[in-house]
């Protein structure tokens, strides 16, 4: 009598990313293989033939499929996954991660009143919410680059959230991602600033600070902050109050000649006496422009676009021009190095017809 073969049900667990064939987009989908039972999870992610969005679009199927099999591999082992603390309060986070951050934050804030209708828990925000808000955002009169800003702050209070154990992972992995509009930089030329020190200004003060950051490259809300005790011998030394880091920038003889008499100032003075807004300022600046004979748009941040277009133009090492203006990232400081080739290209293509 033969003998009965009992196969033994497999104890395995695979996940596996399968490409369905559709008529305009192939679809990624999970196919989930658990103790002989076999699932299927639709990802909502398509292969469309654009390489950079294929790309993505694997690299999230990837992040999920590895999130799924870690998750039934501890459920095996009747092991539960960390549930951290879900059930806080998001913008009682945000706004103690905003408290000492600048403007665009608690721009992030006001969108962020407008756009919920309950306070949301950490646990309650997911990618579907964000991509809400991001929708929300792009109804509203905002530029391109104004919403990717503000998503990337979003993004930064639930990284974190995640470095403070509250969340295990930040939704923005799977929502969908705003690329960025390059813009022109408004910058000043080595005349048009020689023009500007010429011309007197009915607001003394705008004139000295705004020289001051083409000589520095400190933005208006450095400036705003800066008193006696960040001049230390020859260097500035400045807390970047938008990327939180430390930037020592030494103080050249025109920059030192720009900065009013000390008299009986305290250390923890203001250097400059400011307006109580940005915008103020800026108005003014545009007068003592206009009587300059300058018609570009001036504003306070185009000092620092014409401290760092003029160090590149003089042929500074592209690296130093990084760490004055201190960028974390060598590819927004490149920006300055294609102006000025722009710049070159501008010229030899105005030389006359022979």
């Amino acid at each position: 009598m033969a003998k009965r073969t009992i196969k033994s049900k497999s104890t395995s667990i695979g996940v596996t990313i399968r490409v369905r064939k559709g008529k305009n987009a192939n679809a990624l989908v999970l196919d989930i293989v658990d103790r002989g039972a076999r699932n299927r999870e639709h990802l909502g992610l398509y292969l469309t033939g654009d390489r950079d969005k294929d790309r993505e679009a694997m690299l999230l199927a990837e992040q999920i499929r590895a999130k799924r099999l870690r998750e039934r591999s501890l459920r095996r082992a009747g092991i539960q996954e960390l549930q951290l603390r879900p059930e806080e309060d998001f913008l009682t986070f945000f706004d103690e991660a905003a408290a000492d951050r600048g403007k665009t934050w608690r721009n992030v804030r006001h969108h962020l009143s407008s756009y919920i209708h309950v306070r949301p828990r950490f646990g309650d925000i997911d990618e579907k919410w964000v991509d809400g808000f991001r929708r929300y955002l792009e109804k509203q009169d905002l530029k391109q680059n104004s919403v990717a800003t503000y998503l990337d702050i979003l993004k930064t209070a639930f990284n974190l959230a995640i470095r403070r154990k509250i969340v295990g992972i930040n939704p923005f992995v799977f929502a969908r991602q705003i690329k960025r509009v390059r813009t022109s930089r408004e910058y000043l030329t080595l005349d048009e600033l020689r023009a500007l020190k010429a011309t007197p200004a009915k607001h003394e003060m705008v004139k000295c600070s705004f020289l001051f950051a083409c000589m520095t490259g400190l933005r208006i809300s450095d400036l705003r902050q800066l008193s006696w005790k960040n001049i230390q011998g020859t260097e500035l030394r400045v807390y970047q109050k938008k990327t939180g880091d430390h930037v020592s920038i030494p103080i050249s003889d025109q920059a030192r000649a720009l900065l009013p008499e000390r008299g009986a100032a305290s250390a923890t003075d203001a250097i400059f006496e400011f307006p109580s807004r940005d915008d103020v300022y800026n108005r003014r600046l545009k007068w003592w422009a206009n009587d300059a004979g300058i018609e570009k748009h001036v504003t306070s941040h185009v000092a620092r676009h014409t401290f760092a277009t003029l160090l590149v133009t003089q042929g500074n090492d592209l690296y130093a021009v990084q760490h004055l203006l201190g960028h974390r990232d060598i590819k927004v400081t490149q920006i300055y190095a294609k102006l000025v080739d722009r710049r070159k290209q501008q010229a030899i293509e105005s030389l006359p017809i022979l």
